[in-house]
């Protein structure tokens, strides 16, 4: 499968830890949703945009280095606003002679009953050897809906080796640790009867085990639950 366009407009070079510059008008804050093409599969996400010189930017967390990408733009509504290409250039793997660690998360949808929904993150790591008793990753949930109370939300650990503080997970067996790490999230819906819109990803690394660069972290696709 491939994304078709017409006159895609040519963004040109970004490095694999830079946002991609668009000439989207935008002041402040938007949601919209892209659909680009990745090893032949193309992936729709709903991602929150933010502006920089009233230029909507796109977090570089959703896409892969060496690689060129052809984007179609929505906005919130659905409205088709342009086309554009781009390539993300190839990064060294090792950085200062450090290894890269990357992560995958996806969310799957359990079920809505008597006001709790409940889904699970599972977390996939290009490498668990950076890791040792005592590292910790923080893994960050974004949930949205329409109604003006905060969303309430518990987090609960279903992988053996690891424990959880706030949004820090914190490795206390390694030797106990598989793939993937699954966290369960259960989420306060009133009667089910609220459209929620879900998704999180890993945002930030403590105390491996030796040095090591932050790679790419790719968040989960955003998982719109309609009553």
């Amino acid at each position: 499968m491939s994304i078709c366009c017409d006159n895609p407009i040519n963004l040109g070079c970004f490095n694999s830890c830079e946002d991609i510059r668009t000439n989207v008008t935008l002041d402040g804050l938007g949601t919209y949703t892209m659909s680009y093409e990745f090893n032949g599969a193309v992936i729709t996400r709903q991602f929150s945009a933010y502006s920089v010189n009233n230029r909507l930017e796109i977090p570089y967390i959703y896409f892969n280095e060496d690689y060129n990408y052809t984007l179609k733009l929505y906005d919130n509504s659905g409205v088709y606003i342009n086309c554009f290409k781009f390539q993300i250039s190839p990064s060294n793997k090792k950085y200062n002679g450090f290894e890269s660690i990357n992560s995958v998360t996806t969310f799957k949808f359990e079920q809505c009953l008597n006001g709790q929904l409940v889904g699970k993150f599972e977390i996939e790591f290009s490498s668990l050897d950076k890791f040792q008793n005592g590292s910790k990753f923080r893994f960050t949930p974004d949930i949205e809906w329409s109604l003006p109370e905060d969303i309430s939300y518990n987090l609960t650990l279903l992988t053996a080796g690891v424990t959880l503080d706030g949004f820090w997970v914190e490795i206390t067996d390694i030797d106990a640790l598989n793939q993937p790490i699954i966290i369960q999230i259960t989420i306060n819906n009133p009667d089910c009867e609220n459209v929620m819109f879900i998704s999180g990803g890993v945002t930030g690394f403590d105390l491996m085990n030796t040095e090591t660069n932050v790679g790419v972290q790719v968040p989960s696709n955003t998982y719109v639950y309609q009553p």
